[in-house]
């Protein structure tokens, strides 16, 4: 849902914003969640 778009940086700030928002969560919390499964992917 999130790494996919992510691919792109044009939309990387709106892309976290907007699903921040539909999960409930701060931004922040969704771009450390991000970092981690990009970690774990590797």
């Amino acid at each position: 849902m999130v790494l996919e778009p992510l691919s792109n940086p044009v939309w990387v700030k709106g892309v976290v914003l907007r699903i921040a928002e539909e999960l409930g969560v701060h931004p922040e919390t969704l771009r450390s969640w991000v970092k981690k499964a990009q970690v774990d992917v590797v």
